[in-house]
């Protein structure tokens, strides 16, 4: 029965699979800010792959649950979150995707690199899909100045040799 509730919409909160996606990328999110911390002392490379890590971690949790907890590593464990929505949780995930993207290497399609880590093409195409759906998050129609960026984003995606394949 455990496909079936989530085939027919009919979870709720105490799914394991609803409990898991939660507990799992909150935990990332916690993770990746621990590297940022600057009592870490990060590479280049680590703020990039931990920007890249944290915005995708509290955007799967934004478009699934509609708010981000956001826990300051400055504060002890026992402080409440700070819970983040709409303007403010896309924000953070815009921001942080922009440091990643200044920091990540470019790596173009069919150059031999191994695409299992985190890129300036793969940070730009979850920051399309952030811009894309911005509206969504927040209330309101599609602004065109996100939507413009998007097509600049996806240009420069594919002047790095990526592309969608028909078929």
């Amino acid at each position: 029965g455990l496909w079936r509730v989530l085939h027919n919409h009919a979870w709720n909160s105490e799914h394991a699979f609803i409990g898991t996606v939660w507990n799992q990328f909150n935990a990332n999110q916690l993770q990746a800010s621990q590297i940022l911390d600057s009592r870490s002392n990060p590479s280049a490379q680590n703020i990039g792959d931990a920007s890249f890590l944290r915005a995708f971690s509290m955007w799967v949790i934004l478009d699934n649950y509609g708010q981000v907890p956001f826990r300051d590593t400055q504060l002890p464990s026992s402080a409440l979150p700070e819970v983040l929505t709409g303007q403010a949780a896309v924000d953070f995930i815009l921001a942080d995707l922009d440091q990643a993207i200044a920091n990540l290497p470019t790596v173009s399609a069919g150059s031999g690199a191994t695409l299992n880590r985190a890129s300036k093409a793969a940070a730009r195409h979850l920051k399309a899909k952030v811009l894309l759906n911005k509206h969504i998050y927040l209330g309101g129609s599609p602004d065109s100045g996100d939507m413009n960026e998007v097509i600049s984003l996806v240009d420069q995606i594919a002047a790095d040799g990526f592309a969608l394949q028909g078929g």
